[in-house]
């Protein structure tokens, strides 16, 4: 907030600071490939070419190609600021020395520079080369919609359109790439499987074996090199050239306030993302203090006399009338209330001489002022405001309260309230006619006659689905869906409204033209998904209540015929499949009744089989992961028939083999988790290493698992046992420390070659995956060799041909020497023997 009272103060007038703050928000921001801020600069006047200089000769290095909407301005501004040594040359920014023939070659179209360091970097070694494409030249050129602005010929040596290389970056072919339409804002777009040959092109990007400097993405605003998508790909840190950092959380928005607060006052930083909730109360209290409420000052700000009321609770009313003496009170005119249907209006009617008392025209005036101000100034006023009954009523009846109101002693000289902000009912005066504001009236809930107009709708389309979109589509415009949803779906899928239980509650008012009622195959189910699609897509407020419905529906099973039990579990199958429905609408199933029943396993077969011939188990596997249901699929059944092998028999025998294999592998890694778990508590515990190795050895008969699966479990176990430093330079000594102190346990499950290959493997993915351990991998494998955890063969056979693709020259190149050590010992052994 000082922030913007600051620049404020610095504006010239009022009109450069509304054009500033509402128009181009008062700051120039510039972000990096990164996505740190690159420049940021906050103007205290009208934007021209010098703040847009500010930002260029603010950077190491000057973009080669600059594209503003007054380049020629642009140009002239920046060599004059630096006459010494010009940012824009040659030609002063232009394309071609500004010649006659140059100047109508290029009119003509016939003028062509090309520019060939924008597509391959060229080798200068020149400092003042841009380190991205290694030219020293500089242009400025005029965007397309602001080329034909200027009036200088010169300037025709400034278009887009004479340089080859920049149609691919800033022609129609990017804009229609990178426009918004062609790309889908849902889950279903970032959440479905690779193609094969996105994989291929995302692990070459993400390779850590290849140059990081190797550009990859160039486009008008950015260039992106192959450590710019390792940050994103990979999760790693970014450089941020000392702003604080936000590891998690939203606070974006506070993020920004204190970086251009702090960057302003030019202060260092000194806040950090434990601070933001701070931050947030700091700020409410900082909006509050500084701007008060209009025509009443800063109630607010804890120095003001207003302030201190509000918290002692006796504050002044928003509104209060001023008491006025009787000697005041002059001779008023007299006047009737006219009660209109859409507002209330009052009239002085001099004719009419309802009240003659003075006392009863000073009354009348100030409900009238007050009556008047609260209509105007409802906005600004907490609470319902109901006005005074007495002017709705008639003359007769008005003058009869009035003599009623002034003959109670209690409310004798006291001022009369006109606003009710209290829900308890008050004393009503007889004969009112009291009409209610149209914005307090609560619309009359009706679903029949929804049902109606849309069960009317669905039996004039018939069976064509794509009529029944169409006609869903319209109607939105005139039905109320948002408030009616439920009863919506369930004609869709029921033909009419469900009562509790499943069954129509009115068989009268219903349709034929419905899921239930449609073909029990797959290419009618699809058809019928795809209308649900179109629906929620067209009307995203449907979503929540579309997987509400579902829900609804799945408990409601029991109600409904085998048929359409069938018909709703493909239906619901290829949703899940898609995307449409999250995979937490499962939980209905496992309700106790349909469980009992068996209705949970039958509706199950049928669902699975639809979601996994649309996609594969491994799309169910993630969806179910997702929301944490993998490992309650055993609840389909009932508890005396909650085991792996009638689960396994029960699926296998539906034709879902698939799914059995995966709870299998489920109940398996369930297993090895729970025995990785133990094992870790054991280790924090400081329990012997000969009880372990007792433990683990007793599990590994019990469980079926090989040693090799037991020395990974028991590698994560120790790696996970201890919290590890954050700086690189100290990790290393202390990952040594507890690994030599803990080599009895990996010694004792590595006694054959295949687990000691296996060990390796773990350490080399453990190391690849935690960046702070990437220096530390050769002395870890040095360390093991030497307290004989690893032999001299697995070494070596890891080095030569089993070793994995994840940081293989890295770890390569360490275990280089090491690895030569190996072999020359080896030979010198064998000529040993040999002279023997």
């Amino acid at each position: 907030m000082d922030l913007i009272l600051r620049l404020r103060s610095e504006m010239q007038n009022r009109h450069s600071y509304d054009k500033i703050f509402q128009k181009i928000w008062g700051a120039s921001v510039v972000l990096c490939p990164h996505g740190v801020v690159y420049s940021l600069k906050f103007n205290l006047r009208a934007e021209s070419p010098r703040d847009f200089v500010d930002l260029l000769l603010s950077w190491q290095h000057l973009p080669n190609v600059t594209i503003y909407d007054f380049a020629r301005g642009l140009a002239t501004h920046a060599n004059f600021r630096v006459p010494s040594s010009l940012p824009f040359q040659p030609y002063e920014g232009r394309l071609a020395d500004s010649t006659l023939e140059n100047i109508n070659k290029a009119k003509q179209g016939k003028l062509k520079v090309s520019l060939p360091w924008l597509i391959e970097k060229i080798d200068n070694p020149s400092s003042e080369c841009h380190p991205i494409t290694g030219s020293s030249k500089h242009y400025v050129l005029y965007d397309k919609l602001h080329e034909s602005n200027t009036k200088d010929p010169k300037d025709v040596l400034r278009k887009i359109s004479l340089v080859p290389e920049l149609q691919e970056v800033c022609g129609p072919q990017c804009e229609e790439v990178t426009n918004c339409k062609n790309i889908t804002a849902c889950r279903t777009s970032w959440s479905l499987s690779y193609h094969s040959a996105q994989k291929e092109l995302l692990n070459y990007i993400l390779d850590i074996e290849r140059p990081g400097n190797e550009l990859i993405v160039r486009t008008a605003t950015a260039c992106l090199t192959r450590a710019d998508f390792w940050t994103l790909g990979l999760n790693r840190d970014m450089e941020s050239t000392g702003f604080p950092g936000q590891p998690y959380g939203n606070d974006c928005g506070v993020f920004m306030l204190m970086s251009a607060l702090y960057i302003v006052l030019d202060a260092p930083f000194d806040y950090t993302i434990l601070d933001m909730a701070e931050l947030r109360k700091w700020w409410c209290v900082m909006l509050m203090e500084n701007f008060g409420l209009e025509r009443h000052g800063k109630l607010f700000a804890h120095y003001t006399e207003e302030s201190k009321a509000f918290m002692r609770g006796d504050q002044q009313p928003v509104f209060r009338l001023r008491k006025r003496r009787f000697e005041e009170i002059s001779q008023e005119e007299p006047f009737h209330v006219q009660v209109d249907e859409t507002s209330l209006t009052l009239e002085f009617a001099p004719e009419k001489l309802v009240v003659q008392s003075p006392r009863k025209v000073r009354v009348m005036s100030d409900l009238k002022t007050a009556s008047q101000w609260c209509m105007e100034n409802s906005g600004d006023l907490l609470g319902s405001i109901q006005l005074p009954r007495i002017l709705c009523m008639e003359d007769e009846e008005a003058a009869e309260a009035l003599d009623r109101f002034f003959s109670a002693e209690f409310i004798k000289d006291d001022l009369v309230s006109f606003m009710n902000n209290q829900k308890q009912q008050k004393p009503t005066l007889t004969g009112q006619r009291f009409k209610t504001r149209k914005r307090d009236e609560k619309e009359r809930f009706a679903p029949t006659q929804f049902q109606e107009s849309i069960v009317q709708g669905l039996n004039q389309t018939g069976t064509d689905l794509e009529a029944v979109a169409k006609f869903l589509d319209s109607s939105g415009a005139k039905l109320d869906y948002r408030r009616y949803a439920e009863t919506l779906f369930d004609i869709l899928v029921a033909g009419g409204m469900l009562a509790p239980g499943g069954a129509l509650s009115d068989d009268m008012t219903r349709t034929n033209f419905c899921l239930f009622t449609a073909q029990e195959d797959v290419k009618t189910m699809k058809a019928y998904a795809q209308v649900f699609n179109k629906l929620i897509r067209r009307y995203k407020y449907l979503e929540k209540g579309f997987e509400e419905e579902i829900k609804k529906l799945l408990l409601f099973l029991k109600g409904f015929s085998e048929s359409e039990r069938n018909k709703l579990a493909m239906l619901a199958g290829i949703l899940l499949a898609n995307g449409s429905l999250p995979a937490s609408i499962l939980s209905s199933l496992f309700n106790d009744n349909l469980v009992k029943e068996g209705v949970s396993p039958a509706f199950a077969v049928k669902l699975f089989k639809s979601w996994i011939n649309e996609k594969d188990i491994n799309s169910v596997a993630a969806s179910l992961r997702k929301v944490g249901m993998d490992n309650r699929l055993m609840e389909l059944f009932p508890v005396n028939k909650r085991s792996h092998e009638h689960f396994s028999k029960y699926f296998t025998d539906a034709g879902l083999k698939e799914l059995s294999d995966f709870a299998r592998n489920q109940q398996s890694l369930g297993a090895r988790k729970e025995l990785q778990k133990e094992l870790q508590e054991q280790m924090s515990q400081g329990v012997s290493f000969k009880e372990i190795i007792a433990y683990g050895k007793e599990e590994m008969k019990k469980s079926s698992i090989s040693e090799q699966l037991m020395i990974g479990i028991m590698w994560t176990s120790v790696m996970s046992s201890v919290e590890w430093n954050k700086k690189e330079e100290l990790v290393t000594e202390q990952a040594i420390k507890h690994l030599k102190q803990h080599s009895p346990l990996l010694k004792a499950f590595s006694t054959q070659g295949l687990s000691e290959l296996t060990l390796l493997l773990r350490v080399q993915e453990y190391c690849y995956d935690n960046i702070h351990f990437m220096k530390a991998f050769q002395k870890i494998v040095l360390l093991l060799y030497k307290v004989d955890v690893l032999s001299e063969e697995a070494v070596l056979k890891w080095y030569t041909e089993a070793h994995l693709a994840k940081g293989k020259s890295v770890f390569l190149e360490q275990m280089k020497k090491f690895v030569e050590w190996l072999k020359n010992a080896e030979e010198e052994s064998e000529s040993e023997e040999e002279t023997d």
